[in-house]
């Protein structure tokens, strides 16, 4: 806002940078959390109680609950089920989304919280999470759209070499390293925002789509030109994608893992509405081109009642040496249940991270 305001006074092009310490001071954050977990289960491993407790600071001024909690109510099954947030407004910056909405740390803690029952237990922690894997949403009721975490856990499991792990911890050394492995189970919601699209086909054969989505690096551009391809069966070549600004028309931010499902909705729906009108003139683009406008909001409230997820499975091997506690990682394999891939690429590069 300061570098649109400067430029907007002085006429031309306004950068602002920032000193490390500046960062801390003048942006957003994770607000830091203290959390408590208490599970309760039978000898079977079967839950009986969850509760899951966060306390976080915001600012003084502006209220903000980061979400630490919420994986925690749909992640399995139990009869009884307790989460709470406690904020403390605090003189300090007020704290955001940092990369991605706060279920990441609370997915943590809870994990950390079910691999220590199965070590009570002396159960395999693969099997305590599938043993108390829900039927159907146990904060809501609703049924699951999709919810394919057990085959994440069996996949990874065959694939990381699972069996073969130690089954405590501390018993395996390579020199001064002791050597473990892990397995924790990961979550996010599927936040499909209403977006709008414009297809257009140009008297030259071309065509051109317009949207107002962001790409912050993360391949939007790429995902969305790969989706308005594939609905008008027209090479990339003949492809043109805008994005960028607000006056391509209603777009969702860029953010919370939404944009491609958001997005790509309103701009297959617009192409498939293009290809419908052109039907209409025999195939053949009028003088002048033709365009079509498509919106998303009516057809997500018409959307069936479900609790939409998608889920994963990391598997971990780490070293930690003896002597300095210092932690290395030798290997890591994740498997994900995020529904259709638009592009491979550009999906590895979101499930590795920056």
């Amino acid at each position: 806002m300061l570098a649109a305001l400067a430029a907007r006074a002085v006429e031309r092009p306004v950068k602002i940078a920032l000193t490390r310490q500046q960062m801390f001071q003048l942006i957003p954050y994770r607000s830091p959390t203290i959390q408590r977990v208490r599970l309760g289960a039978e000898r079977d491993g079967r839950l009986t109680v969850i509760q899951h407790e966060s306390v976080q600071q915001r600012s003084a001024q502006v209220p903000f609950a980061d979400q630490t909690v919420s994986s925690t109510r749909m992640m399995y099954a139990a009869p009884h089920a307790r989460t709470t947030v406690k904020v403390a407004p605090l003189d300090v910056m007020t704290p955001a989304w940092f990369r991605a909405p706060g279920h990441t740390p609370g997915m943590f803690a809870l994990e950390s919280a079910v691999d220590e029952l199965a070590g009570a237990l002396g159960m395999d922690p693969v099997e305590l999470r599938i043993r108390n894997e829900p039927e159907h949403d146990p904060e809501s009721g609703k049924p699951f759209s999709s919810r394919n975490l057990v085959a994440c856990l069996r996949e990874g499991a065959a694939r990381f070499g699972w069996e073969r792990r130690d089954p405590a911890p501390g018993i395996r050394r390579e020199g001064r390293w002791l050597l473990g492995t892990g397995v924790a189970a990961s979550h996010h919601p599927d936040y499909t925002f209403p977006s709008s699209a414009v297809a257009r086909a140009e008297e030259d054969g071309t065509y051109r789509v317009r949207i107002g989505a962001a790409d912050l690096g993360t391949g939007a551009r790429t995902a969305l030109t790969q989706v308005a391809a594939d609905a008008l069966g027209v090479p990339l070549s003949r492809l043109r994608l805008e994005i960028g600004r607000a006056s391509l028309g209603m777009a969702p931010f860029a953010g919370g893992s939404l944009g491609t499902a958001s997005w790509g909705w309103a701009v297959d729906k617009a192409c498939r509405a293009l290809l419908k009108e052109l039907d209409a003139y025999g195939g053949v683009v009028p003088d002048g081109g033709l365009e079509v406008v498509a919106d998303t909001a009516e057809d997500l409230e018409r959307r069936a009642d479900l609790s939409r997820h998608t889920f994963g499975a990391q598997f971990a091997q780490v070293r930690v040496d003896g002597d300095t506690g210092e932690i290395r990682v030798d290997r890591m394999l994740g498997v994900f249940a995020a529904g259709r891939i638009v592009n491979p690429h550009t999906a590895r590069s979101q499930f590795l991270g920056p």
